[in-house]
């Protein structure tokens, strides 16, 4: 298969992250013949905000994918301007987080923390193009000296689209489907919200939809895990309940994000923040990278190849070649676990290992 991706490195220990993902690619790459071709976007501080440079929508036009690092975000809750506009240029609509369950060994299911759910695996759909009121709104948030507006606004045909996603994707699996607002402080869209997926929902007729407020899901989130399959949410319930389901796979170094829209083109980014404090230090967890790689595998509908990724990060994770997240004392650099990631998947691994070199940290350990 040949494919062409547009790398995106971010910001932060977006670098280093990036780095140990694309050698991942490509070593799925050499393992099972395929070509990827890697094309590198490369935002200026100049570039005006209100408008993508004419080479960078040439590159993401080009690309079947874009793999994108973390980036600085703006004020409040929003992701950065410059992915705003790339996903508007795109159409993107719809970002999806895969929740599912990492292998852990015994000893460090301790550090991760009380949260772990084996056997997880569920989705969220979240909406991103509308909610809060963006710079291109008619409807601007009031603030002065005494007073300030925040307004949500939501438009039924925008709900539609995104809910037709997540019933689709629900008929795939287990035909169920909840969906998440937040009712308890935005009640007008919220309403909108049930009632536009309720008229969606008849046309899934084998569907079983569920209903629930921001602060009920949260709660049977941490108390019932497994009890979901396919959330769907609006903009502000989709990046709560995104971080709050972190919690229970390993926290945010393992959450990815695929956003998409009608065409067959995606953006794959680590669900993690910049992490400034990291950044050089060859010290950050480069699995939410990687994991996105994976998930760009699944999207071209290379599942063999997807499926060795994760469970070449499952073997570095039951050894214990673990990051300073997962284990603050005996943890391994960036770049070494890229290099286990890539070795297994290129079968340079045994189940014979030397402790010795286990304990100087060396990346090769054969």
């Amino acid at each position: 298969m040949n494919k062409r991706i547009a790398v995106l490195e971010g910001d932060g220990v977006g670098a280093e992250i990036m780095k140990q993902a694309i050698a991942v690619l490509k070593s799925i790459e050499k393992v099972y013949g395929h070509q990827f071709e890697t094309d590198w976007i490369t935002p200026s501080l100049s570039m005006p905000q209100n408008e993508l440079p004419d080479k960078i929508k040439n590159i993401a036009y080009k690309a079947d994918a874009i793999l994108c690092g973390p980036l600085m975000a703006d004020s409040g809750i929003s992701e950065s301007v410059f992915l705003n506009k790339l996903k508007e240029y795109l159409g993107f609509y719809t970002t999806v987080y895969p929740v599912s369950y990492f292998h852990f060994s015994q000893r460090n299911n301790g550090n991760i923390n009380n949260y772990l759910s084996p056997g997880l695996n569920f989705l969220i759909f979240r909406e991103t193009t509308e909610g809060f009121t963006t710079p291109d709104s008619n409807a601007t948030p009031l603030k002065n000296d005494n007073r300030a507006i925040d307004q949500y606004i939501y438009a039924a045909e925008t709900i539609e689209r995104v809910a037709h996603k997540a019933f689709m994707e629900a008929c795939n699996r287990k035909n169920k489907l909840t969906v998440v607002t937040a009712s308890g402080w935005f009640t007008q869209t919220g309403s909108l919200w049930f009632e536009t997926v309720q008229s969606v929902g008849r046309q899934y007729p084998n569907v079983t939809i569920a209903s629930l407020n921001l602060e009920k899901a949260l709660v049977e989130l941490m108390l019932r895990p497994g009890n979901f399959d396919v959330i769907l949410t609006d903009n502000f319930s989709g990046a709560v309940i995104s971080t709050q389901a972190a919690l229970l796979i390993g926290g945010g170094n393992f959450l990815t994000a695929r956003s998409y829209g009608n065409s067959n083109k995606a953006i794959f980014k680590p669900a993690h923040g910049v992490q400034l404090e990291l950044a050089g230090k060859d010290m950050v967890n480069p699995l939410g990278a990687i994991l996105c790689v994976s998930e760009m595998l699944k999207h071209f509908g290379l599942i063999n190849e997807a499926a060795m990724v994760v469970k070449a990060i499952n073997w570095t994770l039951q050894l214990n070649f673990v990051s300073k997240d997962i284990d603050p004392v005996n943890f391994y650099f960036t770049s070494t676990i890229g290099d286990l990631i890539c070795d297994y998947i290129s079968q340079k691994t045994t189940d014979t290992i030397r402790n010795e070199n286990i304990e100087l940290r060396k990346s090769t350990i054969i």
